[in-house]
């Protein structure tokens, strides 16, 4: 078995060293003035964007090999050119390199060609293109299998199309819209952006606002003017969100700071996120914990776990959702079946509680100086009231009823109103 070993690797050298030790290449160079919307659509090696010394839109595409026989090169050159489609001021540049099909076993590259051609041994084919740009209305790039790299900040918008390779830009200052699979990088601060991302990993600068459609990829962004999310199974985090923040999702991880104002829609998704203006939600099976929120409102809320650490108020439709609320200041407005809230302290100004529960407890530690007038309705619980500050106007209790109706000693008939309707539950107001 050695011995069949020894002359395998023997073979394996054999054939190795039969190739050029150098690289043979072929360079197409070309050079453009007068455009202001350019596209460049390469494969099977790096794109490299770079300024132009002058006004002209300059490009120089490399095909490099190391090949065996000597009519091997001149077959790869034949298959090889760039398609130029130019109008006024509009430059559309294709790699063309008609392959049909490509294996590569051992580092040796087997190529069938378009025309009924092959190739049976060569290696370390790649073509390299390098395009240098003034500044544009528009640059559109696309690349497969390799990288793009835009190394100088560049003035114009830009729209990106990358399958399974590696993209590094600097600053952009116009609109970006990229469209990526299986790929990673980073990309520096742009303003208006649409991006779609599939199975990626990307950090990503400051951008005005963004709309992203990902799935099964992890993100970071910097800060952000407003971001509109649509995902599946990703992880997302970002620094700050100064205007709103929309999000439908399921499955993924959310990690951000300040925003304004949001809108959720999700499902078994898991948010953590700092302060906030207004949040309107709507979820399933989800984990949420928040900084400091003015508004919280639910839709709707199913077996969600839900911990704030201050609230102005609640207002909240929900099912088997467990609520751990630090300090709430206004008041809340809750329709419940099976919840648990859990709230340390009511700081006020009260503006009132509607409380309608089936099966849910809730405690609230209302401060000795807030006025307000009680209606509440139990039945099968417990209603626990601080009756020495309470004037009761109506008290009835009957079986497994009770209902009251009063009001603290100094309010009015126009203080907050605190409504209870519960059902097998048991409420605490102290």
């Amino acid at each position: 078995m050695k011995n069949v070993f020894n002359i395998l690797m023997l073979c394996f050298l054999a054939t190795c060293s039969s190739f050029g030790q150098d690289a043979k290449n072929k360079t197409i160079s070309k050079s453009f003035a007068g455009k202001k919307q350019v596209s460049v659509t390469h494969r099977y090696g790096p794109l490299q964007v770079v300024r132009s010394s002058d006004s002209q839109v300059k490009l120089t595409a490399i095909l490099s090999a190391r090949t065996k026989e000597p009519g091997d090169m001149e077959l790869l050159e034949k298959q090889f050119d760039l398609e130029v489609v130019e109008s006024s001021n509009i430059l559309d540049i294709k790699t063309s390199f008609e392959i049909e099909n490509w294996n590569s076993r051992n580092g040796i590259i087997s190529l069938k060609f378009k025309d009924g051609s092959r190739l049976k041994q060569v290696k370390d084919v790649e073509i390299s293109f390098l395009l240098e740009v003034p500044e544009l209305e528009e640059l559109t790039l696309a690349n497969k299998y390799d990288e793009i790299i835009i190394r100088e900040d560049l003035k114009a918008d830009l729209n990106i199309n990358l399958y399974d390779g590696r993209l590094q830009t600097a600053d952009i200052s116009g609109k970006l819209k990229i469209d990526t699979k299986y790929s990673k990088g980073s990309i520096g601060n742009f303003a208006t952006g649409e991006l779609n991302f599939y199975d990626s990993d990307f950090n990503l600068g400051d951008g005005d606002d963004i709309k992203l459609t990902s799935k099964y990829s992890k993100l970071q962004f910097n800060n952000v003017g407003s971001f509109n999310i649509q995902s599946y199974d990703d992880k997302i985090t970002w620094n700050t969100v100064k205007g709103d923040l929309s999000i439908l999702d399921k499955y993924s991880d959310f990690v951000g700071g300040n925003f304004a104002n949001g809108k959720f829609d999700l499902h078994d998704s898991k948010v953590t996120l700092k302060d906030g203006q207004s949040l309107q939600i709507k979820s399933k099976y989800t984990k949420f914990r928040f900084g400091n929120l003015q508004s919280l409102s639910f839709e709707l809320s199913y077996d969600d776990k839900v911990e704030i650490v201050s609230l102005g108020s609640l207002k909240t439709k929900s099912k088997y959702t467990d609520y751990k609320i630090g300090e709430l200041k206004s008041g809340l407005i809750v329709n419940s079946y099976d919840d648990d809230f859990e709230i340390e302290r009511f700081i006020g100004p009260l503006e009132g509680i509607d409380f309608t529960g089936k099966y849910s407890d809730i405690t609230l530690l209302l401060p000795s100086t807030i006025e307000y007038r009680l209606e509440a309705y139990a039945k099968y619980g417990k209603i626990q009231y601080a009756e020495s500050s309470l004037e009761t106007n109506f008290y009835k209790e009957k079986n497994d009823e009770v209902e009251i109706k009063g009001k603290t000693k100094n309010a009015s008939d126009s203080s907050p109103l605190i409504s209870i309707n519960s059902y097998d539950g048991k409420i605490i107001l102290n």
